[in-house]
């Protein structure tokens, strides 16, 4: 072998030994299939707006004692801003209906399907909160990154509400951006930030944020509501559900603060409580 071709095939063999002791020596994730894995799992499908597989993670992440209180808490926070964004589409649909007297069928179409996609996460919630209701953790760790998008409803919804059906590939940026402004909502709501998105997004920064346990859980309180008027006569029409989920929420909105909005939130609550007595 000539002298060349020998120096060469050194060089190439102590390059590979080197990157082999570089990869070898480098810092490693989690271990496949651990809850730690699945939680920095979570992590990624949520910032890549995943949400379903987020959820997913965040179930097989709960196995694990310590991570356990902070996926639930997650996890219902997932579901609620969910449910508010379907919701909230599903409302602008049943409008456009209205609006637009020549083709009400395909609004009805969209309402309809929206609803039946918030249902499932609806009972999802409320088991993931009785499970929650069985923890004694006086502070409640938001320990996730703050979910992207904003606060204001996307043009297209205003549209959608005034008879104007978008494009098919403008409805899924729409629907993406509803679900997005669901989550963002619900997280500020449960940092005790009301709906002050761009505060809560600053107190995220800082790492992972921590709550009273009543604040929380008069989060939920709100979340519950919404999942309560979804089962209401006009919409799901299923009205031991929707009384489940009114009297929930009365419970977990005790104690908190009276406002405009709280005595509001409490007449709805009476209303449905009411409407399902008949």
């Amino acid at each position: 072998m000539r002298p060349t071709k020998i120096l060469l095939t050194l060089t190439l063999s102590l390059i590979s030994l080197l990157t082999i002791s570089c990869s070898s020596s480098g810092p490693k994730g989690p271990e496949p299939g651990t809850p730690a894995f699945y939680w920095q799992g979570a992590k990624e499908t949520f910032a890549a707006k995943d949400y379903m597989k987020t959820l997913d993670n965040l179930d097989r992440a709960a196995k694990d004692a310590e991570l356990g209180p902070k996926a639930a808490a997650w996890a219902l926070i997932v579901d609620a801003g969910l449910i508010r964004g379907y919701n909230d589409m599903a409302d602008e649909f049943e409008m456009g209906a209205r609006a637009n007297r020549n083709n009400p069928g395909s609004f009805r179409k969209q309402t309809s399907d929206y609803r039946r996609l918030a249902r499932p996460l609806s009972l999802q919630m409320a088991e993931r909160y009785m499970a929650f209701q069985k923890t004694k953790d006086e502070q409640i760790a938001l320990a996730f990154p703050f979910p992207a998008g904003t606060a204001s409803e996307s043009p297209l919804q205003e549209k959608i509400a005034k008879g104007l059906m978008p494009q098919a590939s403008e409805l899924e940026d729409t629907l993406r951006a509803a679900l997005s402004r669901g989550l963002v909502l619900t997280a500020s709501d449960a940092a005790g930030l009301g709906e002050d998105a761009a505060k809560a997004a600053e107190s995220f920064k800082a790492g992972d944020v921590k709550v009273p346990r009543a604040t929380f859980a008069q989060a939920m309180g709100r979340a519950f509501v919404n999942a309560a008027e979804l089962f209401g006569p006009k919409k799901l029409d299923e009205p031991d559900r929707a009384r489940f989920f009114a009297e929930n929420a009365k419970e977990a909105l005790k104690g908190a603060p009276d406002s405009k909005a709280m005595k509001t939130l409490n007449e709805k609550i009476e209303k449905i409580l009411k409407d399902t007595k008949k």
